[in-house]
């Protein structure tokens, strides 16, 4: 899905690549979570909250304003 977001929607311009990085990198923290045990920081959860954000607003504005 990951690469899918990319190729799709990335690349071919209909976001910005900071939102395809955001998006990889709020990924990683996921698996970090998920998989090692280990616990996500405070700052790291409100950098992935932010851009998570941003992405929303990206896509609202995108695909569903007139």
């Amino acid at each position: 899905m990951i690469a899918l977001f990319g190729l799709h929607l990335v690349r071919y311009g209909h976001l910005a690549a900071e939102h395809g990085e955001a998006f990889n990198g709020v990924q990683r923290l996921r698996k970090v979570a998920d998989y090692t045990g280990d616990f996500v920081s405070p700052e790291d959860a409100l950098w992935a909250t932010d851009k998570a954000a941003a992405f929303v607003d990206a896509i609202e504005t995108r695909f569903f304003t007139a």
